[in-house]
């Protein structure tokens, strides 16, 4: 084991000093430095650029070091004395480069090269693109890499980012803070979103086991949480929406002078046709309005749609019916289906008679203006809680639900886990709740805390597709070989310009861009007090909003007419013949209301991210400090590098995991981060010194990654995936545990037994060949 450096020249011909005292320091995802003190008998001429290599690794003089002269010329041996001088990896290359809005040479988007800048990214290999960029332009191609590990190079997170005078590191730090991704140095190669290497030994306390002792400690800062109230974005959620759920509007209609009715004795169906004003408008039921499929019989659709309309009959009885649309010569037609046996009977019962009175009550979403309009005296504090102040996504069931619901059916991960929903309450409660008691916690899961949680969560098409409106009822109809997916534009209008408004005169002020059938006209659905925008999400227009002047009905698609804007940092016009809306491009629509199923999906997002958040908090977080066998370490190193193998003392890293089994006494069985590493090297000491601190806290792991292109095991404890690195770890460990080793000293806590014999390799008895046979061995 080396146990003196010398300091290079830059060049590395002159020899600079000499030392046996290294302090070597490394945080994970932060700096990674050697400390060192110089003591000369003459001025040791430092120069920046000067290097020392350590453990495989070069660490650079990047600040020329205070100097102390403390008597004459060669008068001792300590002369001068340089104290605590500070030789940098070469990730601090990333500190000197700045981060500049420079991009790939061929990705086709404008940039300004300026220190001040924002971009619109739509996931980490955006951002990883653009470090490469700006590493590619001050240190030359092909000396830095950004890789991104397999696991998270498809991951999304659609984020605007802006920039103001910051270092590449910095923009490497949010790979972290707003990807929630980790990331790892080696050499010149980022790797990003890697599952990190595994110290090959599994560590425990005792003789020969690589521990002398291991410290627990809980996260004082950690707020444990059972149970969790979530909410979402008020983007999309008109200020009275969850007023409007609990409005109760009721109408009685007397049978049969204003009701047709027909019945359907083989499936007990009654269909009601309503001639009253009051339903043929629909005002109170015109968002949960179910349009049967082409070709296919109304009555035989109402056994896939949703019963929304309750009907009360024969005093306080209720049934629930499901509303249909249909329009013949221009006039349109509302009518309730009702699939009970017992309706069916009374109605078959009285109605002939004329004794029968039907009170119908609805929901309403959208209609609150045509409401208070038309029908102002109908509005009472019994059927409108004018006291309710909901502006934000709530949890699926609110305010109308009540029960539980087991979470399982979002994902296995979350069985146990229980969506409550009381009177004006929804919450989720953690099986832990049994454990740690309750503890109440909140979450606002709209974009404001990355440091809480980076998703952003309201009503919008993103990610919705014909199959999610099929099942709620709805059925767009869409080009043939359509792939479904309702957040990509289906084509737009070409432009001629090319934007440049220094160069062009006249350009058109509108473009046209047509979006597929998302069930319904988005123009029916504006606020009142804003102007809707379409917002990109891909392609040459990323990033951008455009305001909606009108949106009409065109065949099978809507045909939007926007209005271009321009870029003042770059005076270009956008749309233009470069930089176009294209088909298959994704976009949201903004400042709009929506029909209720985008609602109810947007909901359960909001349930899905509230579960991740609370599975991470409802348990204690811990960081652990192991005390390391020094000793135990320096001989593993000195076997393995006899044998020509790898040994933990040159290659472990900040960042690296480190596999913990002690299982039986602190409950710790698991692979944990290295967050911080410090390696002391001196003549005092025949062996390094090695401290380490592990840390619990997954916030460096990204919880928006897109697995599937590695194999992958669910960890059933945590919810999260397992690479397949990590993987052969666990393995590693189990056969640590039960098996004896091929490949190092091991011993058996039970008597062995050969069946037939032993061979043992041997330079100094037995055959020519080095074997000796031995029949029986006990």
């Amino acid at each position: 084991m080396t146990r003196e450096w010398k300091v290079y020249s830059s060049d590395g011909k002159t020899v600079k000093a000499t030392t046996k005292r290294v302090e070597y320091n490394g945080e994970y995802m932060g700096s990674c430095s050697l400390t060192i003190t110089f003591e000369s008998h003459a001025p040791i001429n430092f120069e920046i650029g000067d290097y020392i290599d350590y453990r495989l690794e070069r660490f650079y003089l990047n600040v020329l070091p205070s100097s102390k002269k403390q008597c004459s010329r060669n008068g001792s041996k300590n002369a001068f004395a340089y104290e605590n001088v500070q030789f940098m990896s070469v990730s601090d290359e990333l500190v000197r480069c700045d981060f500049l809005d420079v991009v790939k040479k061929d990705n086709n988007i404008h940039w300004t090269a300026l220190p001040t800048f924002s971009f619109y990214c739509e996931g980490v290999k955006n951002l990883a693109e653009r470090i490469q960029a700006n590493l590619d332009r001050v240190y030359g191609e092909n000396v830095w890499t950004i890789q991104i590990d397999k696991t998270y190079e498809d991951s999304r997170k659609d984020i605007q980012i802006s920039i103001s005078n910051q270092s590449v590191w910095d923009a490497l730090l949010l790979v972290n803070t707003t990807f929630k991704t980790n990331f790892i140095i080696r050499g010149r190669t980022v790797i990003i979103g890697t599952t990190s290497n595994n110290i090959d030994h599994v560590f425990s306390c005792g003789i020969g086991r690589g521990l002398l002792s291991i410290t627990r400690a809980s996260d004082t800062n950690q707020k444990v949480i059972t149970r969790l109230r979530a909410f979402g974005n008020t983007t999309n959620v008109p200020t009275n929406y969850y007023k409007y759920l609990c409005m109760k509007i009721m109408r009685e209609y007397v049978v049969p002078t204003d009701v047709e009715l027909l019945f359907f004795e083989y499936n007990n169906v009654i269909k009601i046709t309503l001639h009253d004003k009051w339903a043929q408008d629909g005002l109170s039921y015109s968002c949960n309005v179910k349009r049967a499929p082409r070709n296919e019989d109304m009555m035989i659709f109402d056994r896939y749609a949703n019963p929304t309309l309750s009907i009360t009959y024969d005093g306080n009885k209720v049934v629930y019916a499901t509303v249909f649309a249909s329009e013949n010569d221009g006039k349109k037609t509302y009518s309730y289906a009702v699939r009970d046996k017992s309706f069916y009977d009374y109605m078959l019962k009285y109605k002939s008679g004329g004794r029968v009175t039907l009170s119908f009550g609805g929901t309403s979403t959208l209609n609150y203006n045509y409401i208070v309009k038309n029908h102002k005296g109908e509005i009472t504090s019994a059927n409108y809680p004018n006291n309710m102040a909901i502006t934000r996504l709530m949890l699926p069931g609110f305010p109308n639900g009540a029960g539980e619901t087991d979470c399982g059916y979002v994902d296995k991960a979350y069985e146990g886990y229980k969506l409550i929903v009381t009177s004006n309450d929804v919450y989720i409660e953690s099986p832990q709740k049994k454990i740690a008691g309750l503890r109440e916690g909140s979450v606002y899961i709209d974009g404001t805390d990355n440091e809480v949680t980076d998703y952003n969560v309201y009503p919008s098409i993103e990610d919705m597709t014909v199959e999610d409106l099929n099942k709620a009822g709805i059925y767009p109809v869409l080009d043939d070989g359509d792939n479904g997916k309702l957040n990509q534009v289906a084509k737009s209008s070409k432009i001629e310009d090319n934007g440049d408004s220094d160069y062009n005169t006249g350009q058109a002020s509108e473009a046209f861009v047509w979006i597929k059938d998302l069930g319904f006209n988005i123009w029916d659905y504006r606020t009142g007090s804003e102007t809707p925008n379409i917002y990109l999400k891909s392609g040459k227009c990323v990033g951008r909003t455009f305001d909606i002047k009108n949106c009409i009905r065109d065949g099978n698609k809507y045909k939007l007419t926007i209005i271009r804007k321009s870029d003042n940092d770059l005076n270009i016009l956008y749309p233009n013949s470069q930089s176009p809306i294209a088909g298959g491009d994704e976009f949201v629509i903004l400042n709009i209301k929506m029909p209720d199923v985008y609602y109810k999906a947007a909901s359960q997002r909001l349930l899905k991210y509230a579960l991740l958040y609370l599975k991470e908090n409802d348990k204690t977080k811990f960081s652990y400090t192991p005390v390391v066998d020094n000793l135990w370490i320096a001989r593993q190193h000195d076997a393995n590098v006899s044998l020509g193998a790898k040994s933990i003392y040159t290659n472990i890293k900040e960042g690296d995991r480190m596999e913990i089994d002690e299982a039986s006494d602190l409950g710790i069985a698991s692979s944990i981060f290295i967050s911080n590493l410090k390696i002391t090297e001196s003549e005092d000491s025949l062996i390094p010194l090695v401290e380490i601190s592990l840390q619990d806290d997954k916030k460096a792991v990204s919880v928006n990654r897109s697995v599937g292109q590695l194999p992958t095991m669910m960890d059933a404890s945590t919810g999260e995936g397992t690479s397949s690195t990590i993987l052969l770890n666990q393995i590693s460990r189990y056969g640590y545990l039960n098996f004896l080793s091929k490949v190092g000293d091991d011993e058996a806590s039970g008597k062995i037994t050969f069946n037939k014999g032993i061979d043992a390799f041997s330079t100094n008895v037995g055959a020519a060949d080095g074997i000796t046979e031995y029949e029986e061995l006990t």
